[in-house]
């Protein structure tokens, strides 16, 4: 019988390669329109989540240089600092 810690474990796992899914999903869409400031704010937002915080800075970084005063990615941007 798996314990309670492994269920939680399991969860976690499944939850990681579901966001890892939606990032690659996500950087697709940008790499298909580069000018779409919304596909890479979401896969800043998912690579935050993941604690990938260079992914997330970088991509971050992409959505200021399409928007300067898009306010979610600014909120972003000082998470991330």
């Amino acid at each position: 019988m798996l314990s309670v810690l492994s269920v939680r474990w399991f969860a976690l796992q499944h939850q990681k390669a579901q966001l890892t899914s939606q990032l690659q999903l996500w950087e697709g869409i940008a790499q298909k329109y580069p000018t779409y400031r919304d596909a890479y704010f979401e896969a800043a937002r998912i690579a935050y989540r993941l604690n990938n915080r260079e992914k997330a800075w970088d991509l971050v970084q992409k959505v200021l240089a399409i928007d300067p005063n898009f306010a979610p990615g600014k909120e972003l941007e000082v998470r991330l600092e």
